[in-house]
């Protein structure tokens, strides 16, 4: 049981890796005056989401950089409402996160999504070519429990196309870290390391 656990819990070090249905295949996110909508520039250190300062989606400085539901088509490129079926469209809990300096040829950017269901929350690195087709994406930092379990991932950029990942799994009986290395390429694929463990802990059942 232990094992299985510790497998779902790594899952989150795996970009989400899925190709665009074929009826986004002509979408492409338009660059010019998307910088000024974004809170951030060239983040290097992304904690998990509920450590960022917003406490919930209807905040006021959470809605300042709201992701309009006519956008995230373009962001994502991809079909969210079959990604999260228990979610009532139109969404509207993505915010503009962090605009990063272009790697060569690519645009690289994060948007923050605060999901207040059993999903959970994460900043997602989603990058694109140079006509603004998406390439690939990955969580940059996550967090997710429920019932004495949890799921919290962190890390940073070590360079410009490099970034360490950080993953901390607790259970009832168990903690666990594990850190991974996620490079971009300049095609714009994602290269991923092996995640090494950090550090174990095994106790009795509520740590008792």
């Amino acid at each position: 049981m232990i094992k299985l656990f510790l497998v779902f819990s790594f899952l989150l070090l795996q970009s989400y890796g899925e190709v665009a249905p074929k009826s986004y295949k002509n979408v492409r996110l338009d660059f010019r005056g998307m910088a000024t909508r974004f809170p951030y520039y060239n983040l290097r250190v992304f904690p998990a989401p509920h450590k960022q300062g917003y406490d919930d989606s209807s905040s006021s400085s959470f809605k300042k950089y709201r992701v309009k539901s006519s956008m995230l088509e373009k962001l994502y490129q991809r079909d969210l409402r079959n990604y999260y079926p228990d979610r009532v469209y139109p969404f509207d809990s993505f915010q503009y996160y962090s605009w990063q300096p272009k790697l060569g040829s690519l645009h690289i950017l994060s948007i923050m999504d605060l999901i207040e269901d059993k999903y959970g929350s994460s900043i997602d690195c989603l990058i694109y070519d140079s006509t603004g087709k998406k390439i690939n994406e990955f969580a940059l930092s996550s967090a997710t429990g429920d019932g004495g379990y949890y799921i919290d991932t962190s890390g940073y950029f070590i360079n410009d196309s490099t970034y360490k990942r950080i993953c901390y799994y607790s259970d009832p009986t168990t903690d666990t870290t594990k850190y991974q290395f996620v490079t971009i390429l300049r095609s714009g694929e994602l290269r991923k390391t092996k995640p090494k463990l950090v550090s174990y802990h095994h106790s009795s059942l509520w740590g008792q």
